[in-house]
């Protein structure tokens, strides 16, 4: 199909700094490394009606007959040969010295890989065993996830966090506290303390203190 052309973008001065191929409206986008010119009339159709095979030739053709900035073999900014693809493309030196360290094993391993489904199968099985000999054990306090049993500590797991299961609010006529079984002494009396009481005797206990 004849519906391929080859376009440059020109300077001030008429000078061409980019060659491209392209169909529809492909010399209006942007590209990598560059955008169009801001006027419309700095961008002009060399070759057009061409099959696809003869727009990437043509293109090659002028790149060459300009040359490369990067290469210092002419005036184009063009990155590659043309032709499509990335023939003759030069790295930024940046780009290149990541691959020389990445090639000598700094980023080796498995950076960029996934693993395979046998891996994963493999890797998953194995963490299996490895936690099917461990079991819970605690000393009372802490609970440990364990292969062995410590001496002192007891197999199974205790709850972390307090219970309040059971227990019930006491006050003094101060603070309240709750407690599972009986109350800190005789003062305390079932039943708990709105915030404000508790709040203005807690005032008026700290002033009757500064007094003393």
């Amino acid at each position: 199909m004849t519906i391929y052309y080859v376009y440059a973008y020109l300077r001030k001065d008429g000078s061409p700094y980019y060659i491209g191929k392209g169909k529809g409206n492909r010399m209006f986008q942007d590209h990598i490394w560059h955008h169009p010119p801001k006027y419309k009339h700095r961008i002009v159709i060399l070759e057009s009606k061409l099959t696809e095979l003869g727009a990437l030739a043509l293109e090659r053709r002028y790149i060459r007959w300009y040359g490369r900035k990067d290469l210092s073999t002419g005036i184009l900014i063009n990155k590659t040969d043309g032709g499509d693809g990335a023939s003759g493309y030069s790295p930024p030196a940046a780009v290149r010295e990541k691959y020389s360290l990445r090639s000598l094993g700094e980023n080796n391993g498995m950076y960029g890989k996934k693993h395979t489904d046998e891996v994963k199968k493999a890797s998953s099985i194995r963490r299996s065993k490895t936690n099917s000999a461990r079991r819970w054990y605690h000393d009372g306090v802490v609970s440990r996830f364990l292969k062995e049993c410590p001496d002192g500590w007891t197999p199974g797991r205790i709850n972390q966090k307090p219970t309040t299961s059971g227990k019930k609010y006491y006050n003094n006529g101060i603070v309240n506290m709750m407690v599972l079984e009986k109350p800190p002494g005789d003062e305390w009396v079932l039943g708990m303390l709105p915030k404000q009481i508790n709040k203005t005797k807690r005032k008026k206990q700290w002033h009757h203190l500064q007094k003393l």
